[in-house]
């Protein structure tokens, strides 16, 4: 019994990242695992999404390379991942990011695929070159998740 149930699961993880994934592509965005890539001449625009270890939960983050700088010990230069401060829209995006809550597939897809336009994909229409970036950065109020690297750059240190 427990390997039916196992099995079930991993057809709607299955389901899902087929579903996410189409929503990438519909937007321009390349698979690479668990990441979706939109590669530009100056940077490289990244969705990944995140399996949580502790259940059926998933993240999406997003950000970008800068494609003249070094990636060491990250997946992007400048990283963030979907969320909202409002507390009930928290919440109903936690529940349709976990796969174990019993909302419909169809709806669960529309839905997120609203937010990543709300959030994700018109922050990303206006940022396709380094002075992009460079404005993009200026104008974050918090400074401090940004590299050192990115900094000297883009001459904000």
């Amino acid at each position: 019994m427990e390997y039916s149930i196992r099995f079930i699961l991993n057809m709607e993880r299955k389901a899902f990242i087929s579903s996410f994934n189409e929503i990438m592509l519909k937007n321009c965005f390349k698979k690479k695992g668990n990441t979706w890539v939109n590669i530009k001449s100056d940077i490289t625009k990244v969705i990944t999404l995140q399996k949580s270890r502790f259940g059926n939960n998933y993240y999406i983050n997003y950000g970008y390379i800068i494609n003249c700088l070094e990636l060491r010990s990250t997946n992007m230069h400048i990283e963030n991942r979907l969320h909202f401060d409002n507390e009930p829209k928290r919440v109903h995006l936690c529940n349709l990011l976990n796969l174990d809550n019993e909302i419909d597939d169809n709806k669960r897809i529309l839905e997120i695929e609203l937010m990543l336009n709300e959030i994700i994909f018109s922050e990303m229409s206006k940022i396709n070159n380094l002075d992009d970036i460079s404005v993009f950065l200026k104008a974050s109020l918090n400074r401090n998740d940004i590299p050192i690297k990115v900094k000297k750059l883009f001459l904000m240190e």
